[in-house]
């Protein structure tokens, strides 16, 4: 029997550094289901995560690993490879650090080994491989987003100006967010909810496509005093041409930037200037979007963080030209939060993937999520 096929391995957890291991993105499933463990597969982070492995040696013989739970977190795969006798320890190791997943292996082994983990809140999918005869770790610390506290959101929608023919099909897309990522979602266009106690059910308030004075004094300072003590605020295009004569809602629009103009609807460059916002990361540098492009009456760029802009000369502006041109940002305000983008004035926009991976990563960071 060669040596080296005489293998006996157990793998140490949380090493510092990932060698010749590599993850590969998967198409999500359909649909999600929750985890089941068998003789193949491990649950781990509280059944969040369905983990199997399989091998292969250097003659070609395949097998699966025998799964064992550790902990809540922590798992063992057997393989026993009969025709050389060898057996291999995998020790798998799944906790939340930073909001994400960590994902830990490796073995020195004649097998090479391809684990699969399965995310059953998203159904997305990684495969991680190994090749035989290497010493490998992986802390995967991108694999997925820690799953999502339970927690609501209103989407309001009133309007006493213009009104949007897209607003159902916003409602619609972040009513979906929702059932897929954990969180509930109350619509209303009833300003009776503007008070501390119903305020507080919510862990964000969506102005989706609202225009004009909305609401009334006493539901404006419940509203204020529910943002500055920690609620979150996501507006949504038109929300910046909403309460023009309250100042508070200047600040949460950010350095009071009110839409005061548009040119028709066209399509335009935009850069993506925060790389690392969960609303904007899954962009590329610079992408094309087609959209009713807003000026605004300040620059908010010295109040806020710019996560998306605009380059002017991608389109024609009309006279209400910026140059610097901000189109989506985020800050804080009090213990609150406020994210806005002024992209939502089409019906199709709704439908687009890119687009509302920006709305649900506006949301989560608006609701304090990771």
């Amino acid at each position: 029997m060669r040596g080296r096929d005489r293998l006996f391995s157990v793998f140490l957890v949380a090493l510092a550094f990932a060698v010749g291991a590599r993850a590969e993105d998967l198409q999500p499933l359909p649909g999600k289901a929750a985890c089941v463990a068998g003789p193949t597969a491990l649950c781990l982070n509280g059944g969040r995560f369905r983990v199997e492995i399989a091998w292969k040696d250097f003659d070609g013989r395949t097998g699966a690993g025998r799964a064992s739970a550790l902990t809540d977190d922590t798992g063992t795969f057997w393989f026993f490879d009969p025709a050389n006798l060898e057996v291999t320890t995998k020790v798998l190791d799944g906790r939340a650090v930073n909001g994400n997943w960590w994902f830990f292996f490796g073995a020195l082994t004649n097998v090479e080994y391809r684990i699969t983990l399965t995310d059953t809140v998203t159904g997305a999918r990684k495969i991680y491989r190994n090749p035989a005869g290497r010493f490998a770790s992986q802390g995967d610390t991108e694999a997925f987003p820690a799953a999502a506290e339970s927690f609501r959101v209103l989407v309001f929608t009133r309007t006493t100006g213009f009104r949007h023919d897209s607003i159902p099909d916003g409602i619609s897309l972040i009513q979906t967010l929702g059932a897929a990522n954990g969180f509930s979602v109350d619509t209303s266009e009833d300003t009776a909810v503007f008070t501390p106690q119903a305020l507080s059910a919510y862990r964000a308030v969506i102005f989706l496509n609202t225009s004009g004075e909305v609401l009334n004094g006493g539901e404006q300072a419940a509203f204020e005093a529910y943002i500055r003590q920690g609620g979150g605020w996501v507006g949504i295009h038109s929300a910046a041409d909403t309460e023009h004569v309250w100042p508070f809602y200047g600040d949460l629009l950010g350095g009071g930037a009110w839409f005061v103009s548009h040119p028709p609807i066209q399509t335009a460059t935009l850069r993506v200037e925060d790389g690392t916002h969960p609303s904007t990361r899954h962009y590329p540098a610079r992408f094309s979007f087609t959209d009713e492009w807003y000026n605004f009456q300040t620059n908010p760029r010295n109040a806020v963080d710019v996560l998306l802009a605009i380059d002017e000369t991608s389109y024609s502006p009309g006279s209400g030209a910026m140059g610097d041109h901000p189109i989506a940002w985020c800050h804080r305000i009090g213990l609150g939060r406020a994210w806005y983008t002024a992209l939502g004035h089409r019906s199709e926009t709704y439908a687009e993937a890119a687009y509302a991976q920006h709305i649900l990563g506006g949301i989560l960071w608006a609701a304090g999520q990771p």
